[in-house]
């Protein structure tokens, strides 16, 4: 089943980061990612698996909210293998990432916090695209933690 996605639709790029559908033509999607990143194109059949849609403002609300919470418990995440592995992770996987590294980075080990540190930049991104706030604001209010 393949789902169907509108030109300027925001989505993210699994493993690439935020971007917005720049055309939908002969069973292909191009995606023109943030900033410099260019463009990628995806065939549709592969959509599935290799994008999905940014959350929702509820949903961004309450991943921001568990984001702000405090980890008052021993580290029960696995340790990380590789980028690809978090960055095709469930949000709420990477939010739990994020989570420990902004609230108790030293439980990391300095490979772990590498990954971390490139996969927090696409969920702040989309957490406050969702939002519709700045993420360079948003980022400075969870290193705060308000």
């Amino acid at each position: 089943m393949t789902q169907e996605y509108r030109v300027s639709e925001p989505v993210m790029v699994l493993g690439q980061g935020l971007g917005r559908i720049s055309g939908v033509e002969g069973g292909r999607l191009r995606i023109r990612l943030g900033g410099r990143q260019g463009e990628v194109a995806i065939a549709s059949a592969d959509a599935a698996t290799l994008l999905r849609r940014v959350v929702g403002a509820d949903e961004a609300a309450t991943l921001l909210e568990r984001l702000l919470e405090p980890c008052n418990t021993a580290r029960e995440l696995p340790v990380l293998r590789s980028l690809r592995e978090l960055s095709r992770a469930p949000l709420d996987r990477q939010v739990e990432y994020v989570r420990w590294h902004f609230r108790k980075g030293k439980v990391f080990e300095p490979r772990e916090t590498e990954v971390i540190l490139v996969v927090t930049e696409h969920v702040v991104a989309e957490l406050a695209l969702a939002l519709g706030v700045a993420a360079s604001d948003l980022r400075a209010r969870i290193t705060k933690g308000v």
